[in-house]
């Protein structure tokens, strides 16, 4: 009995992280670019996101927010480039 408690809580706590893990990897990609491209804002929303999506639906939901969040940085950093000249 014991020993199935054991596997029970580090399965659980093995879940936990890896969705942490694959939250923050994929939110690294549009938090660079956001802060590159001066969307600090953007981009920790994006971060913030990807992460909470990782813990709740995994790999795939962190990955399509990362792409999201991506492509609307660099749509509107081009859209301010553009007002700017």
């Amino acid at each position: 009995m014991i020993n199935n408690t054991y596997y029970r809580i580090s399965y659980g706590i093995g879940l936990v992280v890896g969705a942490l893990v694959v939250g923050v990897l994929c939110g690294l990609i549009p938090l660079i670019l956001g802060v590159r491209r001066k969307q600090k804002g953007l981009a920790i929303t994006a971060f913030i996101l990807c992460i909470i999506g990782g813990m709740i639906k995994g790999f795939i939901a962190a990955v399509i927010i990362a792409i999201i969040f991506t492509i609307i940085i660099f749509i509107r950093n081009n859209n301010y480039n553009q007002e700017k000249l």
